[in-house]
């Protein structure tokens, strides 16, 4: 394109036989057109490395907006994952307190269940102390009343017997 511009321009300024320029004054306006094109094509092409530029620099203000993005998310994940862990720890903490807490009550229950027990035996050795003495004091009495019996029989069998020796004492009389 620049260079049919080019051409164009030259071909205008050539046959222009009204104008009669020197040589020198084609040359110069050729010379100063293409100035102009060269100035336009640089200022086109600083525009577009401008341009260039601030893409590149939205796309990295962009990179680093994500990354500051997932670095929040990495840090909320974290906070989040030890706010689980020091629940389920609590939890864990409760339930072994619980749990220490039964194992106390069922010792403490077992020892009152032995208590309870050895109570029951010492009664039982008392109950059964009771039944021998009352088994003795039966034994007794059954004892004094054979005594009791035996003592009337003699009684009466000396009785009979003093009773007979003084009926023939006194038949014989």
């Amino acid at each position: 394109m620049k260079v049919v511009l080019l051409a164009a321009a030259l071909a205008v300024v050539i046959t222009a036989p009204a104008a009669a320029q020197s040589m020198t004054d084609q040359i110069n306006s050729v010379y100063a057109a293409q100035q102009q094109q060269e100035a336009a094509a640089s200022a086109a092409a600083a525009a577009q490395q401008a341009e260039q530029q601030r893409l590149e620099a939205k796309h990295e203000a962009a990179i680093q907006a994500a990354e500051k993005q997932r670095a929040a998310e990495r840090a909320e994940a974290i906070e989040i994952a030890k706010k689980k862990e020091s629940t389920a720890e609590a939890e864990k903490k409760r339930n072994e307190e619980y749990t220490d807490q039964l194992r106390e009550l069922q010792i403490e229950k077992e020892k009152l269940e032995l208590q309870a027990e050895k109570t029951r035996v010492n009664r039982e050795n008392d109950y059964v102390n009771a039944q021998l003495k009352q088994q003795n004091a039966e034994t007794d009495v059954i004892q004094s009343k054979a005594d009791a019996n035996r003592n009337v029989s003699s009684g009466v069998k000396t009785f009979l017997d003093k009773t007979g020796e003084a009926e023939v004492n006194d038949s014989t009389k």
